[in-house]
C-alpha cells in the first residue's frame, strides 16, 4: 500500500506570489513574499540576456504542492554582476546594485589617445571608475563613426560613377595628360 501513494502523481497547485520594489541610491531591491516556503524550496536564476526567474514549490498535504513561477526583466543600468538574492523569514529578496553612473558626458580624446575605459572587474567583466556606462557611449560613438564614414565613402563613389557616366572617357583622358 506504501508502494501506492509513492505512484500517485503530484498535483500541482500555481500561485502568484506578491512582489514590490524598494528604490533606493545605490541600488534597487526586489521582494518577494513567500509564506511557507523554505530556501531549499526555490530557484533564482539571472542569464545573459538580464531575466531573473524565480520559482519555487512545497508540499502541501499529501501529493498536493504549491508552487510558482516568476520573470523579470532587468534593465541595463544595473550590475547584473553583484545582484544578491536572501531569503528570511518568508521574503526573498533580491538586491540589484545600480551601476556607477556619471552625466554622460562626451569628450573627446587626444589624437592618438588609445586609452582604455575599462579593466578587469572581480568577476571578469569590463568595468573602471567610470562604469559601465562610459564603455556604452564609445561603442556608440564608435558606430557613428563607422556610418558616417560609410556614407562619406557611397558619397564618393557616387560622385565619381556620376561624373564617369557623364564625361565618358574624356576623364581618362584629362588625367593621361598629366
Amino acid at each position: 500500500m506504501d508502494s501506492m501513494a509513492r505512484a500517485t502523481p503530484r498535483s500541482y497547485e500555481d500561485f502568484i506570489p506578491s512582489s514590490h520594489w524598494i528604490r533606493e541610491e545605490g541600488s534597487d531591491t526586489l521582494v518577494i513574499e513567500l509564506p511557507g516556503f523554505k530556501k531549499e524550496h526555490l530557484k533564482v536564476q539571472l542569464d545573459n540576456h538580464t531575466n531573473l526567474r524565480t520559482s519555487g514549490q512545497r508540499p502541501l498535504t499529501g501529493n498536493q504542492w504549491l508552487r510558482f513561477r516568476g520573470e523579470f526583466q532587468i534593465p541595463d543600468k544595473y550590475n547584473t554582476g553583484k545582484a544578491r538574492a536572501k531569503f528570511e523569514n518568508g521574503l526573498l529578496t533580491v538586491n540589484l546594485p545600480k551601476l556607477i553612473t556619471e552625466p554622460e558626458t562626451i569628450t573627446q580624446a587626444p589624437a592618438g589617445s588609445h586609452e582604455r575605459d575599462s579593466a578587469e572587474g572581480e568577476n571578469g567583466q569590463g568595468v573602471s571608475g567610470k562604469g559601465e556606462v562610459g564603455i556604452k557611449v564609445k561603442r556608440r560613438w564608435l558606430f557613428v563613426n563607422c556610418a558616417v564614414a560609410a556614407l562619406v565613402i557611397v558619397g564618393v563613389g557616387s560622385f565619381v560613377v556620376y561624373n564617369f557616366r557623364k564625361r565618358g572617357w574624356e576623364l581618362i583622358e584629362y588625367f593621361d595628360q598629366y
